[in-house]
């Protein structure tokens, strides 16, 4: 019984909102259930899919940066990834001296000088005018300095004429001398050039003439003679 009596209340609750309708009550709560639920569906699928949207973009924005970041890396200078190689020194080349090279030794020019080599010769000519690694012997000195002149070697024409003009190794003769200190003062050869200012000045082994004598002065000057500049100041 008190089944029955249950079931015919429910029957009768369903029952309201139609005949409220019907009866022009106007909008039922059934209704007002229903629109309530589809309002909140919606509400609840937008939220969803702003939701998906906005974790699509930042799932984009994350993958853009990811490659940024790739392609810098791609690009970093290689002394940030390699070891830095030390570069090697440039090659030197020794060249033979213009001058006295004491220590040097005879021996390691005879073979290039006796082969014609002016520089050897010139070398070894002056290591026997010192006496370097060998006995001095002016003789010798000459003998190879004339050999290395004969050849345009400016410095051994210098020291030949400076032989010839102070009797070393040879005979003293002025003339000769200035034969080959004209050769070296013409390669612009400063001591060459104030030597031969002296020959002109004095006229000793050559016509004097004053005029030549200045011209060679003035060019040992301006090769840098310390005793041209002085001579010339005090003329």
């Amino acid at each position: 019984m008190k089944i029955k009596i249950l079931l015919l209340a429910i029957i009768a609750v369903m029952s309201l909102p139609v005949w409220a309708q019907s009866q022009g009550g106007g909008v039922s709560n059934y209704q007002l259930l229903n629109e309530f639920r589809r309002n909140k569906n919606k509400a609840e699928g937008d939220k969803g899919r702003k939701k998906a949207k906005q974790s699509n973009k930042e799932n984009a924005s994350a993958k853009k940066n990811s490659a940024t970041t790739a392609a810098a890396d791609s690009v970093m200078p290689a002394s940030d990834t390699r070891k830095k190689v030390k570069e090697p020194a440039p090659a030197t080349r020794e060249t033979p001296s213009r001058g006295r090279t004491r220590g040097s030794g005879a021996n390691s020019y005879r073979a290039a000088a006796n082969e014609g080599d002016a520089e050897a010769q010139f070398q070894l000519g002056m290591c026997y005018y010192y006496g370097d690694g060998i006995a001095k012997d002016p003789a010798a000195a000459v003998e190879w300095l004339t050999s290395a002149a004969r050849q345009d070697h400016g410095q051994a024409q210098l020291w030949l004429g400076k032989c010839h003009l102070n009797g070393e190794g040879t005979e003293p003769s002025a003339s000769e001398a200035a034969k080959w200190l004209k050769k070296a003062a013409q390669k612009d050869i400063a001591e060459a050039q104030y030597l031969l200012w002296q020959l002109y000045r004095d006229g000793n082994g050559v016509l004097q003439d004053p005029t030549l004598a200045r011209q060679w002065l003035e060019k040992a000057a301006a090769n840098g003679s310390k005793e041209a500049v002085r001579d010339l100041e005090n003329q």
